[in-house]
Order: structure tokens, then sequence, then C-alpha cells
């Protein structure tokens, strides 16, 4: 938190540095006539070269009003106050202009572009903007040999015809490139990196990627095809691109989509860190397996496909692991979702069939929105293995006795007890160790009826799921690792137990991991009986010995005292004499 603060105050150090060493200017215009408002802004004109002589501090940047001109930034920067709808470089309805070494910085738009052609934006630096450049309802607009960096999105084109972006770098933020309904849109050579989105095109039909270098990023076209895509990587390796084609195999890239065909196999495949690992868009009868997705926003995407397979694949670490999108008829198995934002996401989708598959420590294990009914299982044990389910398996048949209910009416009836995917599985698998406390100090033996507290530590590769006890004949049910409930304190990890038999006991535990996988220890404990009462001394019983004689001696007063009372009275029987 303190770095966080010094932080802060350096960045606004820094920015009241930049404002201190610049010229402060509410706005600067380049008119059509060719004039410069203000009159004393720093700007140099030869010809129809307009040139910067300092760097300018304004809260409504350069407006270039002016066509068949030259702006040159000399090296200097144009520094925005963070404006909504500024632009540090504004140009509309103009025609052959140029825009070149300008640092800009600080502004919604760092240089916007509208209804205009043949706009050339070069050798630019653009950071900290919504939108590095941004083009609409334009022609024949390029920006060449530009660096963008820290920008919401980097540079990004609507409706606009004749769009090219080349030789830039581009780095960080939502989008590298957002290219929307511009057809015959150009990425060349370009170095895009650590972008949700490297190169997204939308609705932009016969476009090119070529000679791009995607780092920590990726290419996804959505309802774009007739594309040109070569020599691209995606983190060193080949991205592949597959359009019409029918019959391919792939097995080796760091992005694949393919888009339109069929029969397609994709095997062994393992990418990281990109858009969509692996995109079948609009394709059928094709397979997906053994292939590998990580850390990526997408695993595997399947866009209106159907009659797919995807089969045997770890999608571990991505916003969503397996994403079906107005997708019919495929089938999903023996696949890992580990550790997803979201395991599954269905939107629009059905009829699809997933069974066999793991959903482990995912943040959400399935998803559905507005699709129709799935399957998820077939037929008994044919169901899926889903961490989030708590349920007992009595029988000990492998299949959890309650069904597990997705939402939106898709049923899991048999889902599995386990995960049965255990080479896919990290290692190591969970342990655990016991300690016996009485007031806070570790015991090993106690007196019958003692209240035990049995502290569980516990470690594995995946998070812990649930843990159970047993001491002598008590057996207790599963308990949820993370919630209290019937003597489980889940934020201390302790379980209470009062033994009363005496003996030698054993006290067992057993842990479960998310993936179902199962771990056990026990510690022993001697159960003492209680202390008999104390016996009496000699001393104590003198008065046993005393007794008889004590007897004796109230008998014998007893009939003394009897024969006085005869003598006292004589007998009745015989009367008084006269």
């Amino acid at each position: 938190m303190v770095k966080l603060v010094w932080l802060a105050l350096l960045l606004a150090f820094l920015a009241q540095l930049a404002w201190a060493e610049c010229v402060q200017v509410e706005r600067i215009v380049i008119g059509r006539d060719g004039s410069v408002e203000p009159p004393d802004a720093p700007v140099e004109r030869v010809g129809s070269v307009y040139r910067l002589t300092a760097s300018v501090c304004s809260r409504r940047g350069v407006v270039v009003e002016a066509s068949n001109v030259v702006v040159d930034g000399g090296g200097f920067a144009v520094i925005g106050s963070r404006l909504p709808g500024s632009a540090g470089v504004a140009l509309a309805h103009v025609s052959n202009v140029t825009v070149r070494n300008l640092a800009v910085s600080g502004f919604y738009y760092g240089v916007r572009v509208e209804f205009s052609e043949g706009v050339r934006l070069e050798a630019l630096n653009a950071s900290g903007c919504a939108e590095g450049v941004s083009v609409a309802n334009s022609s024949g607009v390029s920006v060449a040999g530009s660096r963008f960096a820290g920008n919401v999105l980097g540079v990004g084109a609507w409706f606009t015809s004749g769009f090219e972006v080349s030789g830039c770098s581009i780095g960080g933020g939502y989008w590298g490139v957002f290219v929307s309904h511009s057809p015959g849109a150009r990425v060349l050579g370009c170095a895009i990196s650590n972008s949700s989105w490297g190169v997204l095109l939308l609705a932009s039909p016969r476009s090119t990627l070529a000679g791009n270098a995607l780092e920590g990023t990726g290419f996804y076209p959505f309802e774009s095809f007739e594309l040109a895509v070569a020599n691209n990587t995606v983190n060193g390796k080949p991205l592949v691109y597959l359009e019409g084609v029918e019959g391919a195999v792939v097995t080796d890239a760091g992005q694949v989509v393919v888009a339109r065909s069929s029969r397609v196999r994709v095997a062994g495949v393992s990418a990281s860190r990109t858009s969509v690992g692996i995109a079948l868009i609009r394709v059928n009868g094709s397979l997906v397996e053994n292939c590998s997705v990580t850390e990526s926003r997408g695993g595997v995407l399947l866009g209106r496909a159907s009659g797919n397979r995807v089969l045997g694949c770890a999608l571990a670490g991505n916003e969503v692991g397996l994403y079906l999108h107005e997708a019919s008829g495929n089938e999903l198995s023996g696949n890992l979702l580990l550790s997803n934002g979201i395991g599954l996401r269905a939107v629009g989708s059905s009829g699809n069939l997933a069974w066999g598959n793991c959903f482990v420590a995912n943040g959400v294990e399935a998803e559905l929105a507005g699709g129709q009914a799935n399957s998820w299982d077939k037929g008994a044990g044919g169901g899926n293995y889903w961490s989030a389910h708590y349920a007992e398996d009595a029988d000990g048949d492998g299949v959890l006795d309650e069904p597990y209910r997705i939402g939106a009416g898709n049923v899991d009836r048999y889902p599995l007890a386990a995960c049965p995917l255990a080479l896919k599985l990290p290692e190591p698998a969970p342990s655990c160790q016991l300690r016996l406390e009485v007031n806070g100090s570790e015991v090993s033996e106690v007196e019958a009826g003692a209240t035990v507290v049995v502290r569980v530590r516990a470690s594995g590769a995946l998070p812990l799921r649930a843990v159970r006890f047993e001491v002598g004949n008590l057996s207790t049910g599963w308990f949820r690792w993370d919630r209290s409930g019937g003597g489980w304190d889940a934020l201390t990890k302790t379980w209470v137990a009062e033994l009363r038999s005496p003996g030698n006991l054993t006290v067992r535990a057993q842990v479960r991991d998310s993936a179902g996988r199962p771990g056990a220890c026990s510690a022993p404990i001697r159960v003492k009986p209680p202390p008999r009462p104390e016996a009496l001394k000699p001393a104590d019983r003198r008065w046993e010995a005393a007794l008889p004689a004590v007897l004796l001696a109230l008998a014998a007063a007893l009939a003394l005292k009897l024969r006085k009372r005869a003598k006292r009275w004589p007998d009745r029987r015989g009367g008084a004499s006269a």
C-alpha cells in the first residue's frame, strides 16, 4: 500500500513536471486557410509543413482543418489533461494530411481521424490514452512506424476502407488492433504484445494479416472471411489460419484458427498466453485432440460449428476453458478444465454432448445462456466430474448419489466421484498431517472423557475440497474443506472429538482435493481409564474390630433394662391378695 502511494505521488510529480516544461495552450487550430490559432502557439510554418517548436500541454490538443498539409511534431509532445472525448490531434473532413514525429499522451484519443481520406500517421508515440489512434468513416488512412503503449485500444478503425497498420509496436491494453466493418484492412509487420485481443477483425472481410509477431496475445476474426493470413507468429510459433480447406492436419502452432472448413484435425498443439488457443468457426466434422491451452482468454472455441469433437485436451488457467457459441451436435469428452474463470460457457448452443470431462476448481464450472438442452452424460458411469458438486457415493460405485444440476434444465445424471484423468492432473496429490491437542498443547495420551482437538494440515497441487474423520467406531461424513459444520471448523481446520472409551486408538483423516484425489493421515492416542476412588487406610478400619463388643454391650444393657421393668410390674394374671 505504501509503495502504491509513493508511485501515485511520483506519477503526479512527473505530470506536474511535464506541464511545467511545456507551453500551455487550450487548443491549437490549423485552419482551412492555413492560419494558426492562437498566433503565439509554438508552431513554425514552412510552406505546407507545420512544425512544433516545443511540447504543448493542452486540454483540447491540435485541431487540423486544412488539407494537403504536414504536421510535424519535431519529436515534441502534446500532453492532455484526460478530458473525456478530447483528442491530441483531431482531423475531420480533410484529405492528404500527414502527421508525424509526435508524442501524444493523456487524451481520450491520441489521434482522431473522421470523414477524411488519404491521411498518413507516421512515427507517432501514443500512450496513456483510451484509444491511441481512432479512425472512423474514412478511406485510405495508414498508420506506420509508430509506438503505442498503455492505451486501452492501440489502433482502431470503424467503417473505413483502405485502412493499413504497418511496422508498429503495440503493447498492453485490451485491444492491440481492432478493425470493425472495414473491408480490405491490412495489418503488416507489427509487433503486438500483451493485449487481450492482439488483432480483432469484426465484419471486415478480405483483410490481410501478414508478417506480424504476436506475443502474449493473438488473432481472432469475427464474421470476417476471405482473409489473407501469412507468416505471422504467436509466442514465437506459427499462427495457423485455415479457411476453406478439407482434411488438413495441424500439429504445431502458437494459435490455430480454422474457418469454413471440414474434416480438419488439430492434434497435440500446445498454446498459451493468446487470445483463443484453438478456434473452429463455421467448421464441421473436425477433431481437436490431446491439445493444451493455458493462460488465454479462451481455450477452445466452437463458433457456429457442428459435428466436431474435442477430446483429451487440458485447458487450464484461461478466462473460459471451452466456449460454445451457437454450436450444435458437438462431442466434448475426456477434457480437463482446470482453474479457469469459467470451465465451459455455452451461448445459444444445443444438442451437444459433454461426458467424461473433469471440471476442477473453476470459478464457475459451466455457464449456459440462451441455449436449449445439451447432454451431460452417456448413461450410468458416463457423466463428468464436478469439483463444485458435494454428494456422497454411499455404494462406492464411483458415481455420486445425487445428480448435478448445471442450470437451464441441463442435468448430469451420473456425476463422477473422482476425476478419471489422473495423468493430466498436476502433482503432487493431496497429503495431510494430524496434530492432536488439548488446551492448545499436543498430546498422545489422555484420560477417558477428554475432549481432543484434531488439527489437519494438508497440501497438494490442487485446492482441498473435503475432509472426513474416523476414531474407533466413530466415522464422520465428508465435510467441505472451506465450510464449517458438524464439529468441523473450516477457519482453523480443526475437528473436535470426545474420547470416552479407554484403549489405544488411532485418529484417521481422509482428504480429497478438487479433482477428487484422496490423501490420508493418522495419529495414535492412548486413552486411559478414569482413576478409581482412593482405598481406605487400615487405621480407618479400627471401628470394624470393635463392632462385635459394642453390639454385645448394647444387648446386655437392653436385657438388664427389661428385667428391672418386670420387677416393677406384678403379674396381672394373679391379681392382688386380700
